[in-house]
């Protein structure tokens, strides 16, 4: 807490800061005191020493920025410079035509004090403008030549007369003049509240030293208000602060430009070696220039013999040549690089390497090398990844990697003019084996029957496990479906030999259904569907056997159309409804949500599980007005529960890529939101995967402006699909839902669990609330309360509950 307090300096502390150097003070105390006492000998010489020194400050500041603008790049000094060197200009006119130089021919009180003038409103100005210019570029020649032209313009418009009148012997002061005081000193009051509306683009210092700049320059022209009569006093004071002005944005502009650089300068060496990563600089040559403390202790060798050296050779992989080297290739194009990793095979490591040009003056001359060991890393979205590809148990490809792969078939054959054909396997009554014998016991059944169907295809086919006890086989670059029968055979030939396992002798069969690309189907879901058909009738023929698809095959396709018409006709029915799935925090143990399930009950076909016919309203677009419907329902009883006191309530509502890319999907969501009165920080919209594998900038877009309306963004599922982990950082999730095929052996089975909590961490890395689905037993609940999951739901806690039940099950957990 200590430090944070310091880090964190009160108002006074910065106000006082920069004014704590005696150098500061020393150097306008010094000539104020002399100005004074020449004051009392002369008041023209003071007059004049004062203008000299203003001058004197403007025109060196004026050099200051220009010199040093070549490497600074710092527009708002540039800016200044330009307009103090005309302002100096301006000031000199003043100071020669004073009455008692009168080294100009018009010289007067008036023609003095119209230059006078002139100088102040160009001071304001420059101030008032100055800040525009902390985030715009200029043309510093043009800006300086802007200024000399006004300047010139004003000295045209003073000599003949054209400039108003500013005293009158006899009178005064006019009018004219002590307005323009005024206008003056408003505007220096707006160019104070403009520096501090943007001081967090300028550094402290700095800013604080312009201001009280401005303020002297304030209290200056108020004596010269209030000094209509020339009296000496007033005259004194309000110079003095004018002396004082100048010198304090000279010490902002010199700190700016000169002071800080050098302080930067001095400090780098140790800063660069602070650096806890190997980082180097190098040239676009890819010669290193600079390397840190870490670089050194990653190779053991020491600056001296790096600097100097082509980068490749140390810090690459050798296995490249640098020619092929990337890194290496974005060095010479003086190209950035963020974030590229590479293997370093012959240790086993995996680097991260970051490549940062800077400027130096006009050209590229340095380009920063960060190359960060990310093994631990890497190896966790390995086992990420792989898990979202393969299934855990066999070690095969799961039903994610098998539609990519069977898509890839399809495409093949298309364009080579062959067959392709997949074959759907179900082992037949093996649930008996699981209620007698144990899912462990299973388990290894399913591992013994996989490796006995891989003996028996090519290398090229794919064999996945689609679940449970189903297998996918897809059979590529095939001349004839025919093909297929034969290794069908040749599989059920094999398991007809018995299987002993731990001292146990059984025999199991199953059950294969074949569909062909092109005869039988031409996409994805045509084929699985038909081969599914085909699987099913090899067991209504006695199991142990093999199908092939045809005309007559229709039994699925027949429940589709008849779930379909039904489905049609659902909501108009009122046959759906939603229940709720309770969602508690594991910091409070107490509900702060629900799912929002869809059920469908028919009154000819009774009640249908959603994985029965959301799939069908996905496929026909059924489900962009079951969504509104869902989104619809959610939302009135979100606006009821509000009114019963509920408030803190949120509904977390399933959203499919079908409804995303409906157009006007946004806007129907905040009108019905506005409609029910309730906030979009009520509603969680649950997104899969598949709707963030469409257009990348669109996707982006769409959850981007649904998360600025308040709506919080869930990614569900996480770690089912491949794409997870490559588009996490880039979509502005709030949260992520670890599917329940992670949560339902997290106890019991290592890598589950050592997935999960790679989970857990990077959702933590990303400031992710995590949420553990499928919580169904005491030990789950453990595992997860232990990793500091955020919230949880399963039926460990509750089923889904209709509104009434969810309602009477929140008051008596309260």
């Amino acid at each position: 807490m200590a430090l944070s307090q310091s880090n964190n300096p009160n108002i006074f502390a910065i106000l006082v800061k920069p004014f704590c150097d005696s150098r500061v003070w020393f150097v306008p105390v010094t000539l104020s005191l002399f100005a004074i006492l020449v004051s009392t000998k002369s008041f023209s010489l003071f007059h004049t020493l004062v203008e000299l020194f203003t001058i004197v400050i403007a025109i060196t500041l004026s050099v200051i920025a220009w010199n040093t603008y070549s490497f600074s790049r710092n527009h708002f000094l540039m800016f200044l410079g330009s307009g103090y060197l005309w302002i100096a200009v301006l000031e000199l006119m003043h100071t020669l035509s004073y009455p008692g130089l009168n080294l100009i021919e018009m010289g007067s009180i008036n023609y003095s004090t119209q230059f006078w003038l002139l100088a102040r409103y160009a001071e304001a100005l420059l101030l008032l403008a100055s800040p525009f210019f902390l985030t715009r570029s200029i043309n510093a020649v043009y800006i300086t030549s802007l200024f000399g032209v006004g300047s010139l313009v004003s000295y045209i418009a003073i000599s003949n007369g054209m400039f108003p009148a500013t005293f009158i012997e006899g009178i005064g002061f006019t009018f004219f003049k002590v307005s323009s005081e005024f206008i003056i000193i408003s505007l220096l009051f707006v160019a104070i509240i403009n520096l501090i509306r943007r001081r967090k683009e300028l550094r402290k210092r700095v800013c604080v030293l312009i201001i009280f700049s401005i303020v002297f320059t304030i209290l200056s022209e108020v004596f010269f208000v209030i000094n209509n009569d020339m009296a000496p006093t007033e005259v004194i004071v309000a110079n003095l602060f004018r002396l004082f002005s100048y010198w304090f944005i000279f010490i902002a502009i010199v700190r700016s430009t000169l002071t800080e650089p050098y302080q930067v300068m001095a400090r780098g060496s140790s800063t660069f070696d602070a650096i806890p990563t190997p980082t180097l600089v190098v040239d676009k040559n890819c010669i290193i220039l600079q390397v840190n403390k870490s670089a050194c202790l990653e190779v053991n060798e020491n600056h001296k013999k790096l600097t100097g050296q082509h980068c490749h050779n140390i810090f690459h992989p050798t296995y490249l040549t640098i020619d092929e080297c990337p890194v290496c290739q974005h060095i010479k194009n003086e190209q950035p690089l963020d974030s590229y990793v590479m293997e370093f095979r012959q240790k086993n490591i995996w680097r991260e390497f970051t490549l940062t040009p800077f400027q130096m003056i006009d050209d590229v001359e340095g380009i920063v090398h960060v190359a960060p060991d990310v093994t631990t890393r890497k190896q966790d979205q390995d086992k990420l990844i792989y898990q979202a590809k393969y299934d855990q148990l066999t070690g095969f490809p799961n039903r994610v990697l098998a539609t990519d792969r069977l898509d890839m078939a399809i495409k093949h054959a298309e364009r080579d003019n062959i067959s392709a054909a997949i074959m759907f396997i179900d082992i037949d009554n093996f649930k008996n084996i699981n209620d007698t014998l144990g899912h462990i016991f299973g388990d290894k059944v399913i591992i013994e029957i996989s490796k006995r169907i891989a003996q028996n295809i090519r290398d090229s086919d794919t064999l996945a496990r689609w679940g449970g006890d189903e297998f996918l086989i897809i059979l590529p670059e095939l001349n004839s479906i025919n093909e297929s029968e034969k290794v069908a055979e040749k599989i059920l030939s094999r398991l007809t030999k018995p299987i002993t396992l731990e001292r146990k002798e059984f025999v199991l069969t199953v059950s294969i259904g074949i569909a062909g690309y092109p005869n039988d189907g031409n996409n994805v879901n045509s084929l699985l569907s038909h081969a599914d058909a085909a699987m099913y009738d090899a067991k209504n023929s006695g199991k142990n056997t093999y199908r092939l698809f045809n005309k007559v095959l229709n039994d699925s396709a027949e429940r589709h159309m008849i779930l379909e018409n039904h489905l049609r006709h659902a909501i108009d029915r009122n046959e759906f409804s939603l229940h709720y799935q309770p969602m508690y925090d594991l910091t409070t143990n107490k509900i702060v949500g629900c799912e929002a399930l869809l059920r469908w009950d028919n009154g000819l076909l009774g009640p249908i599980a959603p994985d029965k016919f959301i799939h069908l309203a996905e496929k026909n677009g059924q489900i962009i007005s079951i969504g509104e419907w869902v989104f619809e329902t959610a939302c009135k009883e979100i606006s009821k529960w509000n009114k019963m006191g509920f408030t803190e309530l949120y509904v977390a509502i399933n959203i499919c890529s079908t409804q995303t890319a409906e157009s006007g999907f946004v806007n129907r969501l905040k009108t019905v939101v506005s409609e029910n009165d309730i906030s979009a920080s009520n509603v969680i919209l649950e997104i899969t995967e598949n709707v963030l594998l469409s257009d990348e900038f669109k996707t982006i877009d769409l959850l981007t402006e649904l998360s600025n309306f308040g709506f919080r963004l869930s990614l569900d599922d996480f770690g089912t699909g491949y794409s997870s982990l490559s588009y996490l950082k880039k979509f502005p999730f709030d949260e992520i839902k670890i599917d329940r095929s992670f949560v339902r052996d997290i106890a019991t089975d290592p890598s589950d669990a050592a997935l999960c909590q790679a989970i857990i961490s990077m959702a933590g890395s990303l400031n992710l609330r995590v949420v553990g689905e499928g919580v169904e037993d005491k030990d789950q609940l453990n595992f997860l309360t232990e990793n500091k999951v955020d919230k949880v739901q399963g039926f460990y806690f509750s089923k889904a509950l209709a509104s009434n039940e969810f309602l009477e099950y929140i008051k008596e957990s309260a």
